[in-house]
């Protein structure tokens, strides 16, 4: 309870108000990143090591699914411009 009351308490000590000249909030804005030590160490160690392998190698496949199909997607307009001109 107590270290998640400590991030909770780190949370809102590091968001700022982005404010209208009238005080109305426009917006908030937190910082992209957190110190390690702040959320207890989260995202240490070989298994979050071997979960961003696996991402990045979905990652890989998906690019190349869409590399291929952009490039299917290519030579069937060329074929259609070849074919109408």
């Amino acid at each position: 309870m107590a270290a998640s009351r400590r991030r909770d308490e780190f949370a809102r000590a590091n968001v700022k108000r982005i404010l209208a000249d009238s005080g109305k909030v426009l917006c908030m804005k937190a910082p992209w990143r957190t110190s390690r030590s702040a959320l207890g160490g989260a995202g240490t160690g070989p298994l979050h090591g071997a979960k961003l392998e696996e991402a990045q190698r979905r990652l890989e496949v998906q690019s190349r699914e869409l590399q291929k199909t952009r490039d299917d997607a290519l030579d069937a307009s060329r074929m259609k411009s070849e074919f109408l001109a």
